[in-house]
């Protein structure tokens, strides 16, 4: 057994140290030698100083060797951020949600809060001949007048009059600096105001600033605030939304990365490519919206049509990749030939029995990576750049069940419809039926899953997908999913759940010393060795959806 544990570590290390060598994101830091040398300076429009700095903080910090300064003179800068793309060469890196405040004390927004404000709405507002009115945006009589003022930047009063059709020679509204803006709609229970969300938010608490709330808007025009519409709870599911499309595309600014041409230098192009990629994170950060997966696909291939890059580590060399391919295949041999020689010993002398330990598992254990969608059944799933969704199991309830000895998968081409079973686990006989979390059609299989079912268990998320689907309703569906720190509390109360389930079923169970540590924990597999009611138990406990 030492020796096993010996090879099995020096083989890991052998993978992991040519890993380290060879692999463009082994950590943030590494290969340094395929980020072009050099300094560029970029320059920025005022209201995006502060996003601009974190780029250059960030890039600077993972890449150091290919330098970003911010300047001050436009003119030699390498590239400049801007709301505005009046130069020959631009890109949209980014979004900026064109937004309509109010006084968070007017006394009409309970009733504005539940229909919202549309493009008809909008129009009859701004395209009053007489002194605008409440009455335009409530459809009943609201004896109060309505003070418009929209931020000094053509892309606000753009957006709005273009959403809205409205002639922009109208006149029943004020043009004025952003923070006189603010000020007039704190001062004024029934003033309406149009600017940036940046411009309304609290950089210190990445809120809406006090005293404003944003109008919502109701996409579809039909008079109420839908569910899937609701995304005004706070800055962060609100810039969510944005990016997912539950606001209209029409007040939705975008950030943009402009040029005398389009930037040929080795360094320029990778601090875009890392824009694109890396840097969509800080977005959030500071107020704005992420490029959706196609466009920011599109982008990256506008400036590297050859090579496809994803980000400036990615490309590598093949004298690099040569050393893990030897590395691997020693360490293989080294196992292979112990496996020979242990197997003769083992044939000729029965070890005795040694004592099993096992691992305990919490919330902490439970991968839950960044920007996938979860289901209530324990399933994810991902839109891909195609806008086909992937679909798969969860960490979870691989942690349960232990590694798996087959699947039953639906077949290509058929309807599948959310909460419907699409997939069977099953472990020596005994079986969880899974169900689908979105509605469209099967466009694939993973053959991955078929040929060895255990990718299930060490790469749920990804050698462990399970089916490509071309969604249905992904807009509406995705409304019932989780996303990031939402599905870590659900997870946290489902271990409490288990503990529950198992505490009832603990004295009943011949295994009963299998299910908890020290402290009445949750041991890894739990469910792996355990009888088939148990797993029936656990199904209509944890899977089915009418639980």
């Amino acid at each position: 057994m030492r020796t096993m544990l010996k090879i099995a570590i020096g083989l890991a290390l052998l993978i992991s140290i040519a890993g380290a060598y060879a692999s463009p994101f082994s950590d943030g830091t590494a290969d340094k030698t395929q980020i072009a040398e050099g300094a560029i300076t970029i320059t920025s429009s005022p209201e995006l100083q502060a996003l601009a700095d974190m780029w250059i903080a960030q890039y600077n910090k993972a890449y150091p060797v290919g330098m970003v300064s911010l300047s001050a003179n436009a003119s030699s800068a390498a590239i400049m951020l801007s709301s505005d793309n009046n130069t020959t060469w631009t890109m949209v890196v980014g979004h900026n949600a064109i937004i309509p405040i109010v006084n968070a004390k007017n006394p009409l927004l309970k009733q504005i809060n539940g229909i919202g404000v549309n493009a008809n709405t909008l129009h009859a507002l701004l395209s009053a001949t007489n002194k605008p009115s409440w009455n335009a945006l409530l459809n009943e009589t609201a004896n109060a007048n309505a003070n418009i003022y929209f931020a000094n930047a053509s892309e606000v009063k753009n957006s709005v009059l273009g959403y809205a059709k409205v002639d922009a020679n109208n006149n029943n509204w004020q043009e004025v600096a952003t923070r006189d803006l603010i000020a007039a709609v704190k001062a004024d229970i029934y003033a309406i105001g149009f600017c940036r969300l940046t411009d309304v938010r609290d950089a210190n608490t990445n809120t809406i600033i006090q005293g404003i709330q944003i109008l919502p808007v109701d996409k579809n025009g039909n008079g109420n605030i839908d569910a899937f519409e609701n995304i005004y709870q706070d800055l962060k599911t609100f810039t969510r939304g944005v990016w997912i499309g539950k606001y209209p595309s029409a007040l939705s600014g975008s950030v943009y990365a402009t040029a005398a041409e389009m930037p040929t230098n080795e360094t320029t192009l990778a601090f875009l490519r890392w824009v694109l990629t890396e840097g969509q994170y800080y977005l959030n950060q500071n107020g704005y919206c992420e490029l959706g997966s196609r466009e920011r696909l599109a982008k990256l291939n506008s400036i590297s049509p050859s090579t496809g890059e994803l980000n400036p580590m990615e490309t590598q060399t093949a004298s690099n990749r040569w050393v893990l391919y030897l590395l691997t295949a020693i360490g293989i041999a080294a196992v292979a030939g112990w496996i020979v020689a242990s197997s003769k010993q083992r044939r000729a002398a029965t070890p005795k029995a040694a004592p099993h330990t096992f691992a305990v598992i919490d919330e902490n254990a439970i991968a839950a990576p960044k920007g996938l969608y979860f289901d209530k059944t324990h399933t994810w799933a991902f839109m891909e750049p195609d806008g086909n969704v992937r679909v798969g199991i969860d960490d979870f309830l691989q942690h349960v069940t232990g590694t798996l000895t087959r699947v039953i998968l639906r077949k290509k081409g058929e309807e599948v419809r959310r909460g419907e079973k699409i997939v069977t686990l099953i472990r020596n006989g005994k079986q969880l039926d899974i169900y689908a979390p979105i509605s469209g059609t099967i466009k694939a299989q993973n053959p991955a899953i078929l040929s060895s079912t255990a990718h299930i268990n060490t790469s749920p998320y990804s050698n462990g997908w399970v089916y490509m689907i071309e969604p249905k309703n992904w807009l509406r569906e995705i409304q019932f999913l989780f996303l990031g720190d939402r599905y870590k509390e659900w997870i946290k109360d489902e271990f409490t759940r288990l503990k529950d389930f198992f505490a009832s079923a603990v004295n009943t169970m011949p295994n009963a010393q299998v299910v908890y540590q020290d402290g009445g924990e949750i041991i890894d597999h739990v469910l792996a060795d355990l009888e088939p009611q148990i797993w029936e138990e656990f199904q209509s406990k944890f899977i089915d959806p009418s639980r």
